[in-house]
């Protein structure tokens, strides 16, 4: 499915897996599955140089999205015990540091510096 997050229909279908489940726990199962899955990592990995403009686009709205998602449904659910498992991926340190270094190792291109920086300020 990430391979294809150039198209919007793509990101609008991972959206709305995030945000039209209903049952917590069923939410909770389909967030570990996307988890289980790097969805994450796997969105990282299109904001490279060698990746097209859209993708770049979809992949750092698709991130920024999650982690606005996923803080909001935080402080809506006072009492869920469990943390959202995309969030954690994505506030782990190593993961942090391998988007922040995105704009200086790929300097060269203007869209992935962007999209780096503009991650990095959401989280």
């Amino acid at each position: 499915m990430i391979k294809h997050i150039g198209t919007s229909a793509i990101m609008d279908l991972l959206l709305r897996m995030l945000t039209c489940i209903e049952p917590q726990q069923l939410r909770h199962d389909v967030l570990n599955w996307l988890n289980e899955e790097k969805v994450i990592q796997r969105l990282v990995d299109m904001v490279q140089p060698s990746q097209d403009e859209d993708r770049h686009s979809n992949a750092s709205q698709s991130l920024c999205e999650i982690i606005r998602l996923s803080r909001d449904q935080m402080f809506q659910v006072q009492g869920c015990s469990e943390p959202d498992p995309l969030l954690a991926t994505l506030e782990k340190y190593a993961f942090c540091s391998s988007i922040g270094t995105l704009p200086f190792v790929f300097y060269t291109a203007k869209l992935v510096c962007f999209v780096g920086v503009f991650v990095v300020l959401e989280l």
